[in-house]
């Protein structure tokens, strides 16, 4: 019995022998599955950040369309003048900011040849509030009256002007191509300063950011406007801590390169006033 005994205690041993782990298995098998657990976590950490900045990046694009499409539908519609006693078209007309008037409505729901009532009257151009910058919208000729905002996350707003000095129907031309020109001392200034068909940073003559444009020699009159054009450039509402803006932006007169961590968007138009020199 006792060597039964002892044989089947052996066996038990040479048992647990078999069947357990040394520490350098266990340490092995800890170290494996850290590095497992480590690249899954980063996996779902990058994909998460992906996932955030593309919806950022959505988001601004959603929200400066919308707002753009707004600005664009309104400007198109400066000038609208049914009964021809409303004098509406375009009051001033800035490099960042433009104000014009039309003739929408009255107090029977049509028409009534002034520009006093609300929605007819409009500015765009950007604010600040709360540290941050906008594109605004007034709808009347009240000074006191607060911007609305269009669209938030805005870094910067630009307009240029095609113009009809004479009004014989056609646009002010240079070797065939329309002029795009703001208002500087009195007299309207192309921003195609080298007369190559571009408005870019070619233009940017002294390399400051600016562009001043070529005298044309012809007296700035806000009433000669036939078209407007519109740059608008957003930006995402967080920065990117994996990502630097490097790109350089040509908006009218300026050219910005925002060399930061913030993705943008830049949104243009050509707008024809239909109701502007009529």
């Amino acid at each position: 019995m006792p060597r039964i005994d002892a044989m089947r205690t052996r066996r038990r041993e040479k048992t647990r022998k078999i069947s357990a782990f040394t520490l350098v298995e266990l340490l092995v098998a800890m170290a494996m599955s850290g590095i497992v657990g480590i690249a899954l976590y980063s996996a779902f950490i990058n994909q998460s950040r992906t996932y955030s900045v593309q919806e950022d990046v959505v988001d601004m694009q959603q929200n400066l369309r919308a707002g753009f499409d707004l600005m664009e539908r309104e400007i198109r519609m400066a000038g609208f003048d049914p009964t021809n006693n409303a004098e509406a078209g375009i009051v001033s007309a800035d490099a960042e900011k433009i104000v014009f008037t039309l003739d929408l409505t009255g107090t029977g729901g049509t028409p009534d040849g002034t520009t006093d009532d609300p929605n007819e009257y409009l500015t765009y151009s950007l604010y600040t509030s709360a540290g941050e910058t906008r594109l605004g919208r007034k709808s009347t000729s009240n000074p006191l009256e607060y911007n609305k905002p269009v669209v938030e996350n805005i870094t910067a707003l630009r307009f240029a002007y095609a113009y009809d000095k004479d009004d014989d129907g056609f646009l002010e031309t240079d070797g065939g191509r329309t002029i795009w020109a703001i208002d500087v001392g009195g007299t309207w200034h192309d921003l195609d300063v080298n007369d190559d068909g571009l408005i870019s940073e070619a233009d940017d003559l002294s390399g400051d950011g600016t562009i001043p444009g070529a005298d044309t020699g012809d007296p700035f009159n806000a009433d000669d406007i036939r078209a407007v054009r519109v740059w608008l450039l957003g930006q995402s509402a967080h920065p990117d801590r994996r990502f630097r803006e490097d790109r350089s932006y040509v908006l009218g007169n300026i050219v910005i390169t925002p060399d930061n961590a913030y993705r943008h968007r830049l949104f243009t138009s050509v707008i024809q006033c239909r109701n502007l020199g009529l």
